[in-house]
């Protein structure tokens, strides 16, 4: 079946499970569109003269009987009569217009919503794609090898192929085939003697992936130790994209944002369309209205430092990415699951081996052919936004020093606050009573919702001519289509995300932490060439298979209160933590015992990731004295002017 702008349907070959994903995925639609049973015309208008003829009339006699004694006049059936066909016909137009007004919605909304469920996991897939071409070869299959292993899905003799594809031995990756297929089967004492058996063989292949790619040696290390992804626990989100993806929108820069970014906020836009809900713990002071003032204005504070530093951090991922993305450079470009240190390190190395490349490029430009020409003025313009980076991450890194400083004097005037009131006794409770309360919210979207962010996401895809020949996404230019570009799709990723704004108020510091902490759905399972309703039916089983961990959170949430506010965490707190959250008692028990054996101090209300020092590194000044100095020498040349 073709439907109307949706661009050639992919012609397969149904299975068994594909056809009930296919069943599925109309039970979606149906259930999202709230669907009406409609009935043909023929039974109406039969039912209509059923009760406008023999119905009414023996109605009306039998009626009539009963309560005058008598049989009815000619003239009262004739009233009846009369009556039924005005008001059958009155609801017949009623009937037709509600057909041609809410039927054509709901015909409407399933389009786009098959539209979207069609088209989204396969921009999805191209951005994936985009992001590894960027990569030295090196990581690009270390990562490419990483996305295999996150699959819930994949098959026995694949995982063989891909553990050998990270280094090891036949021995290890046949090892960790069996220990896959015994965990499978449930036959747990077998696979710990396979464990056992390959511990001493794998622990060098898990180092040295690490080294490379840290999240993929732990990876790694799960499978060979006969762990495997499942979709209740989703995917591991890069943290602060959706900050990167807004100052991109904001100032206009794509630079600000990588395709990890891009593909972040593709992937959240598919699972709140297929019903995810995110769960958010925040608390709140009941109190001494001075100190529920003292109280708002330190979380304030504390709010703004976390937004200077992850902005900070952003840059600086940005920064690699750049590096990594240009065709100028063979660079890592890798973030996933790098810390700044490591990050910063690269992006040094990064912008020192770019202006080599450039002083070699500089002494061959007289002799030098047209292509060699070019990429030397990509390098040189590769190095002009790798400085304007590199300024904007020391901005950051300024404010949120500045915003560090202002955050610990808030907090030590509020601990000396605390101090001076006798007798207060903070303690968390669950209850509507004086003291800090938990608060649980959701960040999910109504069908109704769903809906509509479907519609608008939908008129994005055709605006920008979105369309799938064969295995490819291609995009509208000029009279014909082109395969998409890192450039195209960070607009369309931006769009997405302007797109979710009105729905989810993504600006928002708290909606941001909650969306990180949140695994992501694992949509890494869907293939090209599904159809519209199997894509629809497994993107919205996956995203309702996704559980809401909230233990971390709360643990998490009791650390905060219990080091940075002194509160006191009673019996009653610690059940209600357990009760509604998975808290383990051992873990609020002896962040208790902590509080009570150390003083608080207004140290006590340090964050644990302290702001970047760039300015104090000697190394990395240098460095970009030495680019800048470099560009500025050899801007003509990337101007063409030489």
């Amino acid at each position: 079946m073709r439907l109307p702008f949706f661009g050639q349907r992919r012609k397969q070959q149904e299975s068994a499970p594909t056809a009930s994903l296919e069943r599925e995925g109309q039970e979606w639609l149906n259930r999202i569109t709230g669907a009406l049973r409609t009935e043909p015309w023929l039974v109406t208008l039969l039912k209509l003269a059923w009760t406008a003829g023999p119905a009414t009339l023996l109605a009306a006699s039998l009626g009539y009987y009963f309560g005058f004694g008598k049989s009815a006049p000619l003239e009262n059936l004739r009233f009846f009569f009369a009556y039924t066909i005005i008001f059958g016909v009155v609801g017949l137009a009623a009937g037709i217009f509600a057909r041609a007004t809410y039927g054509k919605r709901r015909e409407i909304a399933e389009k786009n919503l098959l539209l979207v469920a069609d088209y989204l996991p396969d921009l999805i897939m191209a951005t994936r794609d985009l992001h590894l071409a960027t990569l030295e070869p090196e990581v690009r299959r270390l990562e490419a090898v990483g996305l295999l292993l996150q699959r819930v899905d994949l098959d026995t003799g694949s995982l063989v192929l891909a553990i050998e594809e990270l280094g090891a031995s036949q021995a290890v990756a046949k090892a960790a085939g069996k220990i896959d297929m015994y965990r499978l089967a449930g036959l747990s004492s077998r696979t710990d003697e396979l464990v056992a058996d390959i511990a001493e063989q794998a622990q060098p292949v898990i180092t040295a992936v690490a080294e490379w790619a840290p999240h993929v040696g732990n990876l790694l290390r799960d499978r060979l130790n006969g762990r495997a992804p499942s979709f209740n626990d989703g995917i591991a989100r890069d943290n602060n994209f959706l900050e990167r993806v807004l100052s991109a929108m904001e100032r206009e820069d794509d630079q600000l944002m990588t395709l990890l970014d891009a593909e972040e906020v593709l992937v959240l836009a598919c699972e709140l369309i297929n019903g995810r809900r995110i769960p958010m713990l925040l608390f709140s002071y009941r109190g001494r209205h001075d100190l529920v003032e003292a109280t708002e204005r330190l979380e304030r504070r504390r709010n703004l430092y976390r937004i200077a530093n992850a902005t900070a951090v952003s840059r600086l991922k940005a920064l690699v990415a750049l590096l990594g993305e240009s065709d100028a450079l063979e660079a890592e470009g890798a973030t996933r699951g790098l810390q700044p240190k490591m990050m910063w390190s690269r992006a040094q190395e990064g912008i020192e081996a770019l202006q080599m490349a450039i002083a070699e490029g500089v002494i061959d430009w007289p002799t030098a052919s047209t292509e060699q020409r070019q990429r030397l003025r990509r390098m040189l313009e590769t190095l002009r936004s790798a400085l304007k980076l590199s300024d904007d991450m020391n901005r950051a890194v300024r404010r949120a020093n500045r915003r560090h400083t202002l955050f610990l004097r808030t907090a030590e005037k509020w601990t000396k606050q605390t101090e001076r009131i006798e007798g207060l006794e903070m303690r968390l409770t669950g209850a509507r009573q004086h003291g800090f309360q938990v608060l649980e919210k959701h960040i999910q979207l109504t069908n109704e919702e769903a809906l509509e962010l479907a519609a608008q996401l939908a008129g994005i895809f055709r605006e920008w001519g979105v369309t799938s020949v064969g295995d490819r996404l291609l995009y509208r230019h000029g009279s014909g289509h082109r395969t998409l570009n890192p450039e195209i799709v960070k607009e369309l990723a931006k769009e997405v995300a302007a797109a979710l704004q009105p729905f989810v108020d993504i600006t928002q510091p708290e909606v941001q932490r909650a969306i990180d902490a949140s695994p992501a759905t694992n949509l890494l399972g869907l293939e090209l060439g599904l159809s519209a309703r199997t894509k629809a039916a497994w993107g919205s089983a996956a995203a309702h298979e996704v559980e809401e961990h909230l233990a971390q959170a709360a643990e998490h949430l009791a650390a905060t209160l219990v080091t940075n506010y002194r509160v006191t965490l009673t019996e009653s707190a610690m059940g209600f933590l357990h009760d509604h959250y998975g808290a383990r008692l051992d873990r609020l028990r002896t962040l208790n015992s902590r509080e009570r054996l150390q003083p608080a101090t207004p140290s006590d209300a340090l964050l644990a990731r302290s702001p970047l020092s760039l300015e104090k590194d000697a190394g990395w000044k240098r460095t970009l004295d030495s680019a800048r100095s470099l560009l500025k020498r050899y801007e003509h040349l990337r101007e063409g002017k030489a």
